[in-house]
């Protein structure tokens, strides 16, 4: 009997150390961890602690090993312990299994048990777009692309140096060219320098803001291909030798008039020149071209109403004596911009000679992507025709009744030049006498702007 009693009194004993340590266990309330939502990028899920002091949770993948409560409060991300809140994780993989694992402190220092709990992404839900880059041909100041997209709302490249690295999604999407997303085409990254290393770059975006990969391409540009006064100059922007018959089956659209930026020899050239599209600067420039005819069938316009644009005239260069014709057009094209919203609105009362050259002749002929467009040329360049007629007007010669001579009767032309007089540019600009039937031809003369003149108009390439 003693020993009965004996044993049930340690049994009870035993009984009563298991229900408080029961007790101080249950004392430290365990997380609450709940997967609200997955989708194919990101989850949603609620955690809470209540009474804890820290909650600390982290994304595990399927195979990363479980931490302790410890490592974890000392790297996860923390949460409100007392707030039965929804937190997101984002930038997961479509269709893969991941863990979410929390683990709470309390005051008394005392830490929970780790709570974890498994999900597995969806397959993705994004219109993922494609992007072929093919076709990359270089030359010698220009390289050629093709862009093959499919599913893009939004298309857009750069040409960078390759020295810069290839730029990312968001700053070709941002700073590039923007092209048509809804079609295959070829585009053309000009005004580069030669035997430098290129890098092409393009990024498709679908309508739900996702991109493909960044497709690039590292080129090199060639050497520079020789270019003289004479030579034709084509509709694709290559030229050929004014020596020889110009290329069959080329559309040829103007003739070299001089290589390379012109100096103080000529006439200075000071001026930034972009491609038609303005997107691209030429920091190499090859020459300058003028067009096979004057425009609009040598139609003749006035420069400008006396009232357009003030005393101060549109912002020209006032000279007589340099190669700022592409400058001078730009002034015009904004003061246009500034007064009346372009020069295709109402350019009768505008200014008409610098419509005809920028609008009307790239209605009749376009300009190469890669060039600068057709410009007003200055004063000075009219002039500067007239001085090497003899192989300019050789070259036109040779295109027979495609082209019309620069040098004959009744040619007097508009330059971009304005004249500055005493009442300052409101009522001068500089006209170009290159008439074969005068006795002094070639001449520079000040003339009222509401004279009508012929126009033949230039570019750069």
């Amino acid at each position: 009997m003693q020993w009965a009693g004996l044993s049930l009194m340690i049994l009870l004993m035993i009984s009563l150390a298991s229900c408080e340590k029961q007790e101080k266990e249950g004392s430290v309330p365990e997380v609450s961890l709940e997967i609200r939502n997955t989708y194919d990028t990101y989850v949603e899920f609620a955690v809470s602690a209540p009474g804890a002091s820290l909650l600390t949770y982290r994304l595990l993948t399927e195979y990363d090993a479980l931490p302790s409560a410890s490592e974890l409060l000392k790297s996860g991300t923390m949460a409100d312990p007392d707030l039965f809140q929804v937190y997101t994780v984002r930038n997961l993989e479509p269709e893969t299994t991941y863990r979410i694992v929390a683990a709470a402190r309390y005051a008394d220092g005392s830490e929970s048990a780790v709570r974890e709990e498994s999900f597995r992404t969806v397959a993705s839900q994004a219109i993922v777009p494609a992007l072929v880059l093919r076709d990359v041909v270089a030359a010698s100041t220009s390289i050629r692309f093709t862009l093959v997209p499919d599913k893009a709302a939004r298309l857009a490249y750069m040409c960078v140096p390759a020295t810069e690295g290839i730029p990312d999604a968001e700053t070709i999407l941002e700073e590039g060219i923007q092209v048509d997303p809804g079609k295959t085409d070829q585009y053309v990254a000009a005004g580069l320098a030669s035997l430098t290393e290129y890098v092409i770059a393009a990024v498709a975006e679908s309508v739900d803001g996702t991109c493909c990969d960044v497709q690039s391409e590292t080129v090199e540009t060639l050497e520079p291909e020789p270019v003289a006064v004479g030579d034709f100059y084509y509709s694709d922007g290559t030229w050929s030798s004014g020596s020889q018959d110009p290329v069959e089956g080329k559309e040829c659209i103007g003739i070299v008039v001089l290589t390379g930026r012109s100096t103080v020899t000529y006439g200075e050239d000071s001026g930034v020149y972009y491609t038609k599209n303005g997107n691209s600067r030429m920091d190499n420039i090859n020459g300058y071209v003028i067009a096979l005819n004057d425009v609009a069938d040598g139609a003749s316009f006035a420069w400008g109403s006396h009232d357009v644009d003030g005393d101060n005239g549109a912002g020209t260069t006032h000279s007589e004596t340099d190669f700022m014709g592409y400058y001078n057009t730009a002034q015009i094209k904004a003061k246009a911009e500034q007064k009346a919203g372009g020069l295709s609105n109402d350019p009768v009362n505008n200014y008409p000679a610098a419509y005809a050259a920028v609008v009307l002749y790239e209605d009749e002929i376009p300009a190469p992507e890669i060039s600068s467009g057709w410009f007003l040329p200055s004063a000075q360049q009219i002039h500067y025709t007239f001085l090497y007629n003899e192989v300019i007007g050789g070259s036109l010669a040779k295109l027979g009744d495609a082209a019309t001579p620069i040098y004959r009767d009744g040619a007097r032309y508009w330059s971009s030049s304005e004249h500055w007089a005493q009442n300052g540019c409101r009522y001068w600009s500089y006209m170009v006498c290159l008439d074969s039937s005068v006795f002094d031809p070639g001449y520079i003369s000040a003339q009222q702007k509401t004279k009508e003149y012929k126009v033949r108009a230039w570019l750069v390439f």
